[in-house]
């Protein structure tokens, strides 16, 4: 059977999973116009066959549609597609701050993965940057608010201290916040399980691995998920018992990486110093760090790797944003990957469902980093 100007491909094995895929496939061609409102859907067994799935998997993809309002399942006329409501077809406008600069990377990875999450969900979204500055942050949300949108992402700035306002401002509208949790308030939020991968690389390195000692090198940043991570790392040698074979360093990371950009590696060298130095005097076999691109930088691209042959690398992976250099490629650091696109994707359902269904809620997801495969 041809595929239909309007399919889109679904693949084993991605990441996203295949029912979602499928859902995701099929809400792009209801905006598309390939379906009609009111007018039943391809069978269950249709769909199957021309997505290359399982009717199971179809089946999970309907319930997914039909939790969102997109169709309905009637007797006698199977799946339909939900009556257009006028009041339904504008988009609903969201806002989302965070404290990356325009000229960071991670800013435009950022970026892409909001924009790509919302327009997935028929909606807009504004952004601004708080430049990582407590009083911008402030100002561009109650701008933001001002200004009409339904609902707010926070993806909050270092060692924040503006819980207490954006638990005030919860009571008019939707917030949920993004990777980063806030003292004094109770909101919603989604972000990466840090504590517990920092637990299961611990465990992984001083354990499986048999390492004998372990160095941690943290960004300096004070937010929740570096402590979260530094605690997992700490439960991860006490219940081994090996507490006196891990040390944690904490540097200002984005300071050494960001101006290699602008062709300024001068603080790559100081860094590198200094981790050649703790390597050496600590006798360390083991080192990680939670900024993949330090760890290019600084340890392997200046050849302390080559000179450290012995030592186990691990890192942190996001691979739409750092992809590595040749030499990071070919020395295969341990690898746990931070799927972003998923975070943002689950914030962005949490605040829509809040906007739609009229309901506050204070639902802390926690998602799993996942070890790749080792080249």
């Amino acid at each position: 059977m041809a595929r239909s100007e309007t399919s889109v491909d679904v693949v084993p094995g991605n990441k996203v999973p295949l029912y979602l895929q499928v859902a995701q496939a099929l809400k792009k061609r209801v905006r598309t116009g390939a379906y009609r409102p009111a007018h039943p859907l391809p069978s269950i067994r249709r769909l199957g066959r021309e997505f290359g799935v399982t009717a199971s998997v179809v089946h999970r993809a309907v319930r997914e549609l039909e939790r969102h309002g997109v169709v309905t399942t009637q007797h006698g006329r199977g799946m339909v597609l939900a009556a257009e409501d006028p009041c339904e077809k504008a988009a609903i406008v969201f806002g989302f701050v965070h404290p990356y600069a325009a000229h960071e990377e991670f800013n435009r990875a950022v970026l892409g993965y909001v924009n790509e999450a919302f327009e997935d969900r028929a909606n807009l979204v504004v952004t601004r940057t708080s430049r990582n500055d407590a009083a911008r942050e402030r100002e561009a949300a109650d701008h933001l608010i001002g200004n009409g949108v339904k609902g707010l992402l926070i993806w909050s700035v270092s060692n924040d201290l503006n819980g207490p306002h954006f638990a005030e401002l919860a009571k008019k509208i939707p917030i949920v916040l993004v990777d980063r949790f806030l003292d004094g308030a109770d909101l919603p939020a989604v972000a990466l399980d840090h504590r517990a991968t920092g637990q299961e690389i611990g465990e992984h390195l001083l354990g499986a691995l048999g390492r004998k000692r372990l160095l941690v090198l943290m960004d300096d940043l004070r937010i929740s998920a570096y402590r979260e991570m530094i605690d997992g790392f700490r439960i991860a040698a006490r219940r081994l018992g090996r507490e006196a074979d891990l040390t944690v360093v904490q540097y200002p990371m984005l300071e050494v990486v960001d101006p290699v950009t602008h062709r300024d590696f001068s603080r790559v060298d100081i860094y590198r110093d200094r981790v050649e130095q703790l390597l050496r005097e600590g006798g360390y076999d083991a080192l990680f760090t939670n900024h993949g691109q330090f760890l290019d930088r600084v340890v392997i691209e200046t050849g302390l790797a080559q000179t450290f042959g012995h030592v186990q690398l691990a890192t942190l992976s996001n691979r739409g944003m750092h992809t590595g250099s040749r030499r990071f490629t070919e020395v295969a650091p341990l690898l746990w990957d931070m799927d972003m696109a998923e975070m943002i994707g689950i914030a962005a359902d949490i605040l829509q469902q809040q906007v739609m269904g009229g309901r506050r809620e204070t639902r802390i997801v926690r998602l799993p980093m996942r070890r790749l495969p080792h080249a």
